[in-house]
């Protein structure tokens, strides 16, 4: 469950910079391999679309936000996961156009993620 593990904030109380996002994947530090499969095997490129994190915010803790950073850092746990996994590529789609007709706030709150 994302929603148990603490989060960095910043001074603000928002989610971390992007350039602390970059620097948390540098390792897979607390991640080990745990799939088993050979390196020969495992796929170079994972591609991922998100959805539902706004569904599930207001499900579990009644603001969409709180799904979109949660979304945020489960990516986070995954991207970490694929570079124990020894997986070269993942792209991921997290934006769509679609998203821009959304309340100018949660737009904003998006893009800081």
């Amino acid at each position: 469950d994302v929603t148990s593990k603490p989060v960095r904030r910043d001074s603000s109380g928002g989610l971390p910079s992007h350039n602390v996002v970059k620097h948390d994947l540098r390792s897979d530090r607390d991640t080990r391999c745990e799939s088993g499969v050979d390196e020969e095997s495992l796929p170079r490129h994972l591609a991922i679309i998100m959805d539902g994190n706004r569904r599930y915010g207001k499900a579990h803790h009644g603001s969409k936000t709180a799904g979109h950073e949660a979304g945020g850092r489960k990516v986070m746990e995954f991207a970490k996961w694929c570079i124990a996994e020894k997986i070269k590529t993942i792209t991921l789609f997290a934006f769509s156009t679609e998203n821009w007709k959304r309340d100018p706030a949660e737009v904003a709150a998006l893009m800081s993620i």
